[in-house]
């Protein structure tokens, strides 16, 4: 009786967190390569509960220095800044501790 982004909850040295496949959230193209996946844990100083996200691939850090700003309208207040890197590549800045006070997020029953 869950959303089908919900997968379940998993307790990770003791402590529980609720886990979110988070482009199945966004309704985005989720990744078949699941060696490819990794799980972000969001902890109590982001949220008031321990949140955990699924995430096709966790790539590293970026510097801004090095990326263009994008003026664009963000959709979602989590959603902090858009940048564009030397490839082309479009990054989303994303404020971890909004989007675990999501309402759409916390809303894991159907």
């Amino acid at each position: 009786m869950t959303q089908p982004w919900f997968l379940g909850v998993t307790n990770v040295r003791g402590t529980l967190y609720a886990v979110s496949d988070m482009a199945a959230w966004l309704k985005l193209r989720v990744t078949s390569d699941v060696n490819a996946r990794r799980l972000i844990l969001l902890g109590q100083r982001l949220a008031k509960s321990r949140a955990g996200l699924v995430v096709t691939r966790v790539i590293g850090l970026r510097l801004l220095d090095e990326m263009t700003a994008r003026e664009i309208t963000l959709e979602r207040a989590w959603e902090q800044a858009c940048w564009l890197d030397r490839d082309g590549v479009e990054w989303t800045e994303v404020d971890l501790g909004q989007l675990a006070a999501d309402a759409d997020f916390l809303r894991v029953v159907r």
